[in-house]
């Protein structure tokens, strides 16, 4: 089972591969805000939730994202 820094990298790797447009080359952690810096849209945060179920099988309401 992957440990939690093995967990973040794969998001951030996520993140970077999906929305390098909008990163601009720029690098995050796990404190970047990204909604309200404008890195991902409300879209691109449904592509973010599908990922996060299909490789982890976390799930985060609708309400909450």
């Amino acid at each position: 089972m992957a440990d939690d820094q093995q967990i973040a990298q794969t998001i951030r790797d996520y993140i970077t591969r999906e929305y390098a447009d909008a990163l601009q080359g720029a690098l995050i952690d796990a404190n970047t805000p990204l909604i309200s810096s404008g890195l991902i849209d409300s879209l691109s945060m449904v592509s973010l939730k599908m990922f996060l179920d299909q490789t982890y099988r976390v799930r985060i309401p609708d309400a909450e994202a």
